[in-house]
């Protein structure tokens, strides 16, 4: 996930898989390979939008530190998760550039990985605020806030048709702690618009997935790439 502030105000993209290429698929070895869950798809009883509230609900809480799920390297991407089902992963804030990072996931854990993200709020300055739902829903949909260029793999496998998983979030609170990696502190109310993408448990083993994307209105682009080491439960 990334975001950028440079006097336009806040973006944020984050790693995500998306598409049906992966759906039901199997290597040379017979071996099951992870799926994408379509958007349509109701993991754990919600649907992709509310996951998408529940992920920048989990950024806002959060406080970036440099071993934390926002760092560089070797991460603890466990931080502050929420669910023991489903683990949020996130790319860097605040900044074009890139990432690479390497952390443990156990065995069984879906991962919600979102392609690249914006999200406007009550506490923020234009072109970031909205006073009501209806403001902020219109908000996350200007012109300026257009992706492009979206890409991501699975260990070494495009995923395509990323558009076909951008989502507005409902309305959301939120509380933002201090340091949190989105700059937004105290209690507020926000609606995000991202393209998100849901990842079945992957095998035990290491797997990699890297995305990068761009506004191209705010001249911002992000890449990462993820080392995911899946350790047996």
């Amino acid at each position: 996930m990334a975001t950028t502030r440079n006097g336009a105000g806040r973006l944020a993209l984050i790693a995500v898989v998306s598409c049906g290429l992966l759906l039901g698929a199997t290597d040379q070895a017979g071996a099951a390979r992870p799926s994408v869950l379509p958007p349509s798809a109701r993991p754990h009883g919600a649907s992709y939008a509310e996951w998408s509230a529940r992920w920048w609900q989990w950024a806002f809480s959060t406080p970036a530190t440099t071993t934390g799920p926002f760092g560089e390297g070797a991460v603890d991407c466990g931080v502050n998760q929420p669910h023991s089902n489903v683990w949020f992963l996130a790319g860097p804030f605040n900044a074009s550039g890139a990432v690479d990072r390497t952390c443990n996931v156990s065995a069984g854990t879906m991962l919600l990985i979102p392609v690249i993200n914006v999200e406007c709020s009550n506490l923020e300055d234009p072109p970031f605020f909205g006073a009501t739902p209806a403001e902020r829903a219109e908000c996350v949909e200007a012109d300026d806030f257009l992706f492009d260029d979206l890409e991501v793999t699975v260990d070494g496998e495009i995923v395509a048709d990323l558009e076909r998983y951008a989502v507005i979030s409902p309305d959301f609170a939120f509380t933002g702690v201090p340091g949190n990696p989105a700059g937004v502190e105290g209690a507020g109310f926000s609606t995000s618009r991202g393209v998100y993408v849901m990842l079945t448990p992957l095998p035990p083993g290491s797997h990699t997935v890297t995305f990068s994307g761009t506004f191209p209105a705010f001249d911002f682009t992000l890449s990462a790439t993820y080392t995911i080491l899946v350790t047996a439960s």
